[in-house]
């Protein structure tokens, strides 16, 4: 009975090194995938640039949506955006799989309303999670979708998130 003890234990102290080695392997292949999440931003959308300024950065930031979703590469971009009167609004845009599989848009927004309110009104924060599982480029001037395939510059389409069954949407 001792030498089968023996056997096992001298078969276990054989094998520690390959599992050990095997974990290693696992928890690197897990941090090289995480690692892969291009990162974009942050971007600043103040009311002081000029309209070639905006288009242009509103540019970069559909090229990468755009991208990022069309080639199912997982994305985070932020961008920062001022209102007329001078409220912010952080947007984190997060292109990735769901727990189904399927290449979402998850935006998370954070916003500080202050500007405007009635003198004693305390600002209020609001932050809003939504999940957008249709992207699709539109023509400004139409508001129709644009072929996936054809070959545009992000600077002369919008593209319009739409959730699931249609409840919320955004255009950028």
């Amino acid at each position: 009975m001792a030498s089968k003890h023996l056997f096992y234990l001298a078969l276990c102290l054989t094998l520690l090194p390959t599992i050990v080695e095997a974990q290693n392997q696992d928890d690197q292949s897990t941090e090289h995938s995480m690692s892969q999440t291009e990162k974009a931003g942050p971007y600043l959308i103040r009311n002081d640039l000029t309209d070639s300024q905006r288009t242009h950065l509103l540019g970069e930031i559909r090229s990468f949506l755009w991208t990022h979703w069309k080639k199912h590469h997982s994305g985070e971009l932020k961008a920062t955006f001022y209102t007329v009167e001078g409220d912010q609004t952080n947007y984190a845009f997060f292109i990735e799989k769901d727990r189904r599989g399927r290449w979402v848009i998850r935006l998370k927004t954070e916003s500080e309303v202050s500007e405007l309110l009635p003198p004693g009104q305390v600002p209020r924060r609001e932050d809003t999670l939504v999940v957008y599982s249709i992207v699709e480029r539109i023509d400004p001037a139409t508001e129709k979708p644009v072929s996936a395939d054809q070959v545009l510059q992000p600077e002369i389409y919008k593209l319009r998130l739409n959730s699931q069954g249609g409840s919320s949407s955004f255009t950028i």
